[in-house]
């Protein structure tokens, strides 16, 4: 069997919400301290932002399923453009009407991918628009933490 040309299986692995969840496990999050370990009681530190932590896991989570949500929305959208092309091609008998037809279908493609990458872009321009809005109170959060 012929791999499809576009299968997004491979790229929605890395949303899934259990794999994000194991990117931030309090776990692998204390193995970056390990260095400087003997001065620093960090199952304390770690205890102290378990909300913190535990409520960053479920925003990483749902933005998880965000992104699984474009992708689906996005499939739906092309689904949905091409459905018309896809009948007539099912429905006719006749090969040289369907070949007579391939610029409508190619048009149909091409709006259906179009209204695809509008999604696409208008989801990475938030994402950019929220980070920038965030990146400020890092650059704060940072300055205080290494305040002597």
């Amino acid at each position: 069997m012929a791999k499809k040309p576009y299968d997004p299986t491979d790229f929605m692995k890395a949303f899934d919400p259990e794999a994000i969840r194991k990117m931030f496990d309090p776990q692998n999050m204390l193995a970056a301290f390990q260095q400087g370990a003997e001065k620093f009681d960090f199952s304390k530190l770690m205890e102290r932002n378990k909300q913190q932590l535990e409520a960053m896991a479920e925003a990483n989570k749902a933005a998880a399923e965000t992104y699984r949500d474009l992708i689906a929305k996005q499939m739906a959208i092309f689904q949905e453009v091409i459905a018309p092309a896809q009948k007539m091609i099912a429905e006719s008998s006749d090969p040289d009407k369907v070949k007579a037809q391939t610029e409508k279908i190619n048009e149909a493609m091409a709006e259906a991918l179009a209204m695809m990458k509008t999604l696409a872009d208008n989801t990475r321009k938030a994402n950019e628009e929220a980070f920038a809005a965030f990146k400020a109170q890092v650059d704060e959060a940072i300055k205080a933490a290494t305040k002597k």
